[in-house]
């Protein structure tokens, strides 16, 4: 990132020069402890709001009793309608 950019131009390691093996080796140990220290930061906040590393889903729907009332009801009042409109000459 521009931070980054930012500390190499600073430390004499401008677009115009190549890196020598020891800078590159000093951006890619801090590129590194900067991911994990983010990685660990990362995992505290997940932790603490209760992963445990398994993802849970509703993978079994069960259609029980309350849904087939409601069915049973919505189906009756879309009828009712539908048969009003027919008889007041809506539909």
């Amino acid at each position: 990132g521009m931070k980054m950019k930012r500390a190499r131009d600073a430390r004499g390691f401008g677009a115009a020069g190549s890196l020598g093996v020891k800078a590159t080796g000093g951006l890619v140990g801090v590129l590194f402890m900067r991911s994990y220290d983010r990685a660990e930061r990362i995992y505290a906040a997940m932790a603490s709001r209760g992963f445990d590393g398994h993802v849970r889903t509703l993978s079994h729907l069960r259609f029980g009793s309350a849904d087939v009332a409601f069915t049973v009801v919505f189906l009756g009042y879309a009828f009712a309608v539908w048969a009003l409109l027919g008889l007041m000459g809506g539909g």
